[in-house]
């Protein structure tokens, strides 16, 4: 199956101008996605590796891409899906309102999927602004509006050459989420104005790591939900971070830690960092689990990329990971590559 080259080329040094290294972490090497028809190259949300593909997700659409590595920094797209949402699980075209696939996970072949699970409020009409009157854009800021498409979690598997293996089965965390005192007050609430909003999903054998941009709690509190997809309302508990105001656009198992990109919680412009966590509730206090972060460094972005997804590509160097993050928003992506010292 032949391909050109399309979507994802990318950046200059300019894009890394500014960039502040971390004793542990390298300068940043710029990588290649190669694919015909590339589905939403400007909106990559999510990524994972699965043997020797990675898979990308955009929060648009309902569409996972399989990408092979063929050289150190090229990856060229094989295979795509079309994966359920939350409202109807059995159409063969998508349409209708987005998935927003914010995470993926992978556990060996298995691979898990998660929607953002967040409200949303209608946007303001700039653009048309001389169109639509003052007192309905006003009216827009009062609405706000459920989106049942963005509740889901999903598990599939993949064979050694990518192809699907069985089922796709779907759970909704909807549920699970309003048993937890801490989050059922911000069910309400739009995701971008510190309300529910998954951004990240780490495997770890069963267990499942689900991280949330928001909310963000007094005192720079964020939720982990710990669970099991199996069970997911039985198995489930919260454990909290700390990353000083930001909140989690992405989570990834890595031996006995995880890694996670932090970054801001709403729409608004900031910086986007990577922590290390034991995996352990942060909350102090006599006869605490002692959870531990640590700061690694910031990850550079150009103007108006957010670091959306991140995942290892290889650990097998002693004390060395290689590590990929993609990037939402800037023209053609940009696939950043890093190198980790432990």
């Amino acid at each position: 199956m032949g391909f050109h080259r399309s979507c994802i080329l990318l950046l200059g040094c300019a894009f890394f101008m500014g960039y502040c290294n971390a004793n542990n972490l390298s300068a940043p090497r710029v990588a290649v996605f190669h694919g015909k028809d590339f589905h939403e190259p400007f909106d990559l949300s999510a990524v994972a590796r699965v043997g020797n593909y990675i898979v990308v997700g955009s929060d648009e659409g309902h569409v996972i891409q399989l990408l092979k590595r063929k050289n150190s920094d090229t990856f060229v797209l094989e295979r795509k899906y079309s994966v359920p949402d939350g409202e109807e699980t059995n159409r063969k075209e998508k349409k209708g309102p987005e998935l927003d696939i914010e995470g993926i996970a992978a556990d060996r072949k298995t691979v898990y999927i998660v929607g953002s699970h967040s409200r949303k409020r209608s946007k303001v009409e700039v653009r048309n602004s001389k169109r639509r009157s003052h007192d309905k854009n006003r009216k827009r800021l009062t609405e706000t509006e459920e989106e049942k498409a963005r509740r889901v979690l999903i598990k599939l598997k993949l064979d050694e050459n990518g192809e699907l293996e069985g089922d796709i089965e779907l759970k909704d965390l909807w549920g699970v989420i309003n048993q937890f005192s801490e989050l059922e007050q911000f069910t309400k609430i739009p995701g971008k104005e510190n309300g529910i909003d998954i951004e990240g999903i780490a495997a770890k054998g069963k267990e499942l790591y689900i991280g949330f941009r928001g909310p963000v709690l007094r005192e720079n509190w964020v939720p982990v939900m710990v669970t099991e997809f199996d069970d997911p309302t039985e198995k489930a508990e919260l454990r909290f971070v700390n990353l000083g105001g930001l909140g989690i656009r992405d989570i990834v198992s890595v031996n006995e830690k995880f890694l996670l990109i932090a970054g801001p919680v709403g729409d608004g412009p900031g910086g986007y960092h990577l922590y290390s966590w034991n995996g352990l509730d942060c909350v102090p206090g006599k006869n605490g689990a002692k959870g531990k972060v640590q700061y690694l460094g910031q990850i550079p972005t150009g103007s108006d990329a957010k670091a959306e997804g991140i995942t290892v590509l290889s650990d097998n160097e002693e004390q060395l990971l290689q590590l990929l993050v993609v990037f939402d928003g800037p023209q053609r992506g940009t696939p950043v590559m890093f190198n980790l010292r432990q």
